[in-house]
């Protein structure tokens, strides 16, 4: 493994390894997960859902954790976690933020309902236009609506 691996790897064992792991070990795990972009949404879920019960302690990480664990919960099709965190999102940000629309989208192919999340992404383009991901995310709907070859 490469020395970034090793490292989240030994957080990893960190945290599992206590009966309860700390708040602090839990923010730094997640923050880790995040700064390295590994995908383990089975421990996003597991502490990052404990963390934000405690969510006043989290300051401007909140809002950062909230789309984590929306990601991971998508990952795991797990729509009631996603939708709760992408509420959160929407109330602080609204759905002109271009990452919260990706999100807001992303739920609704999760849920199957390809028309809306096509519909999600294709206004969300009007004031991004140029935004990679966004028409990405616009192509996999319209694929599915079996309107893209």
């Amino acid at each position: 493994y490469s020395a970034p691996m090793e490292e989240v790897l030994e957080k990893i064992a960190v945290v599992e390894r206590r009966d309860k792991a700390s708040f602090s070990d839990r923010v730094a795990l997640l923050r880790l997960l995040r700064a390295q972009r590994v995908s383990r949404p089975d421990l996003v879920l597991k502490h990052g859902v404990a963390l934000l019960c405690h969510s006043g302690s989290l300051g401007d990480e909140l809002w950062a954790l909230h789309e984590q664990v929306a990601m991971a919960a998508l990952e795991r099709h797990e729509l009631v976690v996603a939708a709760t965190s992408i509420t959160a999102l929407l109330e602080r940000f609204g759905e002109q933020s271009s990452r919260v629309a990706k999100l807001v989208g992303m739920r609704r192919e999760a849920a199957g309902q390809w028309g809306e999340a096509e519909a999600s992404y294709a206004q969300a383009l009007e004031a991004a236009p140029t935004n990679l991901v966004l028409l990405k995310r616009r192509a996999a709907a319209l694929r599915a609506k079996g309107q893209l070859g």
